[in-house]
């Protein structure tokens, strides 16, 4: 059975945030001709991406400031705009991994559609809930940033503290 474009859409999308979680070079390190040729061939699939991301700041930036619309933005870069900004929330780096996509694709879909790929995309947050049960591990909670567990400042900052209980309790065990 052949795949729908939803699927496609977000199957490529799925697969440019996991290349930039997991820090892939944007390009190889040409060496050979065959290693300039297939960043040719990689580029040539990235082509739109610069403009997808000025699409997902702008919804970035119409959501920060909650407006609905801007003066000089047709409807359809707007749709584009709100939907980029909706699945990369997290930020605009992960886009720049898209392969295959263009802005075209994201203004010929209906909203329905693209709401089923953003909620498609949706990550359940993996944070324990403040009603979890700490069981027989007294540890569980104990601060992050005491040294239990090592965090780049990048997680740090998005953490802001969340998981700190201010114990460290691994002095315990």
């Amino acid at each position: 059975m052949a795949e729908s474009t939803r699927e496609k859409m977000s199957r490529r999308i799925y697969a440019a945030k996991i290349a930039h979680h997991q820090k892939e070079p944007y390009f190889k390190e040409g060496v050979t001709t065959e290693d300039l040729i297939k960043n040719l061939r990689q580029a040539k699939k990235r082509q739109y991406n610069g403009e997808l991301v000025q699409l997902a700041l702008i919804g970035h930036q119409l959501k920060n400031e909650g407006k609905t619309s801007h003066l000089g933005l047709k409807e359809k870069e707007k749709k584009a705009a709100t939907f980029l900004a909706q699945v990369f929330e997290e930020g605009v780096e992960p886009i720049w991994y898209l392969e295959d996509l263009c802005p075209n694709d994201f203004y010929r879909m209906d909203w329905r559609t693209l709401i089923k790929i953003r909620d498609e995309l949706k990550v359940p947050s993996k944070r324990p809930r403040e009603d979890d049960d700490q069981g027989d591990n007294p540890c569980k909670r104990s601060c992050l940033f005491d040294g239990v567990l090592e965090l780049s400042p990048e997680d740090e900052t998005s953490l802001g503290g969340e998981w700190c209980d201010g114990t460290s309790e691994l002095g315990r065990i």
